[in-house]
């Protein structure tokens, strides 16, 4: 008998540990580990794009490369779409409220920005975030110099590698392009003004 006893009392008693332990774990999963709010979470474009009416109201944080354009604040998802003018509701939302003058330090890069996210244009279904604060930011842009108001001239885009320039060429064409609405009319590349001497 004395045996059995052992095996009972070691039984038990390993049985109540592993009820110490997993309720120590609950514990510290539950209200002991601070935990990140689902609203600083970042998320990309693409995951509030697809049912853009399920998210109006909500404070989130958005990820994307920051980009000033015609006094427009846009996140972009991809720096091409913004380069060779691809812009589309699912690939850039509009920076609304009080952006800071700092932001322009980080045009270019990828940021994280939170805000209430909104209709940009609603009839358009783009929508917007009216920003917050600016939680992150990480990886600078490939294409310097191009995400900003400013006039560039004919060595940018060689710089840019996006098409061959004739060094021999005596006839240019210079492109101008425009929204379909006044706010719509963002600058991208089609809006270079270069310089040629004669």
């Amino acid at each position: 008998m004395p045996k059995k006893a052992g095996k009972s009392k070691s039984l038990l008693a390993l049985v109540f540990i592993l009820i110490i332990t997993n309720a120590a774990t609950v514990y510290y999963f539950m209200f002991y580990q601070p935990s990140v709010p689902a609203e600083n979470v970042p998320q990309g474009l693409e995951d509030i794009t697809e049912n853009p009416t399920s998210h109006i109201g909500e404070i989130l944080t958005l990820e994307g490369y920051y980009v000033k354009s015609n006094d427009f604040h846009l996140l972009i998802s991809n720096p091409a779409a913004y380069v060779n003018n691809s812009l589309n509701p699912s690939n850039y939302v509009i920076m609304t409220g009080n952006v800071p003058d700092s932001m322009a330090d980080h045009i270019g890069e990828r940021v994280s920005v939170k805000g209430e996210i909104g209709w940009g244009d609603e009839s358009d279904l783009v929508l917007s975030i009216d920003f917050s604060e600016l939680i992150a930011t990480s990886s600078k842009d490939y294409y310097p110099g191009v995400y900003d108001d400013s006039i560039q001239n004919a060595s940018t885009l060689g710089d840019l590698d996006l098409f061959q320039l004739d060094p021999d060429a005596t006839k240019y064409a210079v492109l101008y392009s425009g929204g379909i609405k006044p706010e719509k009319a963002y600058y991208d590349r089609s809006n270079f003004q270069p310089h040629f001497s004669a």
